[in-house]
């Protein structure tokens, strides 16, 4: 039997002069992409770092106990930012094979 294609939705949740980010969820996940990121300094980063903290609170509250982030496999910076936020690697997209993805934890 072929296996149903998972479908999600998808739409910006930040958009901020130096950076976005995107939620895509499903029943199944929730995960964020960093369609921009132009500029990195240490303002930039704790921005992020208090924005990520906030979005993980409120999806561990609506059921997510995971945070996974996709990355484009040539940007080696937003690779190090993931991992600089504690995202984990766990592989390339099983989809499309074009992105790296990364989790967080949550503390169930």
């Amino acid at each position: 039997m072929p296996e149903t294609p998972l479908t999600s939705r998808r739409f910006t949740l930040v958009e901020k002069e130096d950076y976005g980010i995107d939620l895509e969820y499903s029943d199944e996940f929730a995960i964020i992409h960093f369609p921009y990121v132009s500029k990195f300094n240490k303002g930039v980063l704790l921005d992020m770092s208090a924005t990520l903290d906030s979005m993980k609170k409120f999806l561990e509250d609506m059921g997510y106990w995971h945070l996974w982030v996709a990355v484009e496999p040539h940007n080696k910076s937003t690779a190090k930012l993931a991992k600089r936020f504690g995202f984990k690697y766990v592989g390339l997209d099983q989809d499309t094979g074009r992105y790296d993805i990364y989790v967080l934890e949550g503390e169930e």
